[in-house]
């Protein structure tokens, strides 16, 4: 499809802000990867239905950006529609009594950082083990983000969502397999929300596990903004950090891409790093846990790709 034809595809949808041949280094918190050929921001949730009716009516490949806090994009631009969600996804509450807890709905466009500034504020507990995650509320539901024995799923009610078909519908938590890193949605679903159950509490104990929380990340994590956290996932019954610094990956680089001498379990780009550089070094890590421990790891980080 052509530059024309896109745009000419694209414009007629409709209460979506459009933007052309986008940088995905300036959407992803690695800072790499080439333009996307179109970032479409739709208003509404009608928009969004009718942007996603016509990509998947036409074959146009697409995929949705929440935070880019844990995707790879490719070095070379990419014919295809990255999503992201509008203000239509970015509420928080009302929050509810419901006997001796809270009941609070998220939307899915909503910052980490914001739902626990919103927990702290209302003094609500139960979502601290977010502390330091980045990226948005439906890409943590998508993966079931968690740390420190917590993850988003322990908390959650139900989710709204859009099926393959573009229905709106409700999964409540016993309809979810949910498992290590994993909602369990269908692949072309999009998470619109949730609702979580959390508890009553003090303000000033919420501040000081939120504060205890990230100033321990920090101790360990390394301090650069340009990462994607965690590279692998851990292995049943063991650590992919602690396979990677056994395995001696501290400090291996690849161009610019270099793996954290604070956590082997990250990769920071020291300031020109290449999709292509990023990728590379993963395949070496992966190698190296393999030939050293027999263990392939999952990776976390998830590699745009068509």
């Amino acid at each position: 499809m052509s530059r024309s034809s896109w745009r000419r595809f694209l414009e007629g949808a409709g209460g979506i802000s459009l933007e052309w041949d986008s940088p995905m280094a300036c959407h992803t918190t690695l800072r790499v990867g080439g333009a996307v050929a179109c970032l479409a921001r739709p208003h509404t949730l009608e928009a969004l239905r009718g942007l996603l009716a016509r990509v998947r009516d036409e074959g146009v490949p697409w995929f949705l950006l929440g935070g880019g806090s844990n995707i790879l994009a490719p070095d070379n631009p990419m014919d295809a529609v990255a999503v992201r969600l509008g203000a239509f996804a970015g509420e928080i509450g009302p929050a509810k009594m419901a006997g001796d807890e809270v009941q609070v709905y998220v939307g899915g466009g909503v910052r980490m950082a914001c739902w626990l500034r919103f927990c702290l504020r209302h003094g609500l507990r139960g979502m601290e083990f977010l502390a330091g995650i980045p990226g948005t509320v439906g890409g943590g539901l998508w993966m079931n983000a968690g740390a420190d024995g917590g993850c988003m799923a322990d908390g959650l009610l139900w989710l709204d969502c859009l099926d393959a078909s573009g229905e709106r519908i409700r999964l409540e938590r016993r309809e979810l397999e949910a498992r290590y890193r994993s909602m369990g949605c269908a692949r072309g679903w999009v998470l619109l929300g949730g609702c979580f159950r959390l508890r009553p509490g003090k303000r000033e104990a919420v501040r000081k596990r939120l504060k205890y929380l990230v100033n321990r990340r920090r101790e360990v994590q390394p301090s650069s903004r340009r990462t994607a956290g965690c590279v692998f996932k851990n292995p049943p019954g063991s650590s992919a950090g602690r396979l990677l610094d056994r395995a001696g990956v501290k400090g291996m680089r690849v161009g610019d891409a270099q793996v954290s001498r604070r956590h082997a379990n990250w990769i920071v780009n020291r300031g020109r790093a290449r999709s292509r550089d990023v990728l590379t070094l993963m395949e070496r890590m992966e190698k190296r846990v393999r030939e050293s421990f027999g263990i392939r790891l999952e990776r976390e980080i998830q590699v745009v790709e068509f």
